[in-house]
């Protein structure tokens, strides 16, 4: 019966689902803009295949300090897997990126909670990050 609920619940939703899939993506793709317009050197690592989640790099910052860094600004991210805490992404040393890439990588996921407006936010903090640690 547990199953068969199931079922039933993801088959309702469905239409409703690939309606938010489509807006999450539609903001990731604008934030992906966005992002490279406010940090060039920024390098796409990974723009998934999952609605909403994405893995970009600043080469030249830590993984973590970006990560500390938007917490800060009250930006939540990742720097990887929480199986491979503080080690450099396995899956993106496999895809064939550059190790420099890899340890600065962060991993930003969306939910439809989010909106452009918080994608711009994003791209002014981490615009910001580069100016301010550029001098630590």
């Amino acid at each position: 019966p547990a199953i068969a609920g199931f079922a039933a619940a993801v088959s309702a939703m469905g239409p409703l689902y690939r309606e938010k899939a489509k807006e999450i993506e539609e903001i990731k793709r604008y934030g992906l803009a966005l992002l490279k317009e406010k940090c060039p050197n920024l390098c796409v690592l990974s723009d998934g295949d999952v609605p909403g989640v994405f893995t970009v790099s600043l080469p030249g910052y830590q993984s973590e300090t970006l990560v500390h860094f938007l917490a800060e600004e009250g930006i939540y991210v990742s720097a990887g897997s929480a199986c491979g805490k503080g080690k450099p992404s396995k899956a993106l040393l496999s895809m064939g990126i550059a190790r420099e890439k890899v340890i600065s990588a962060i991993r930003i996921s969306l939910s439809a909670e989010n909106t452009k407006e918080h994608m711009e936010i994003l791209a002014e903090a981490l615009a910001k990050a580069q100016k301010v640690l550029a001098h630590r």
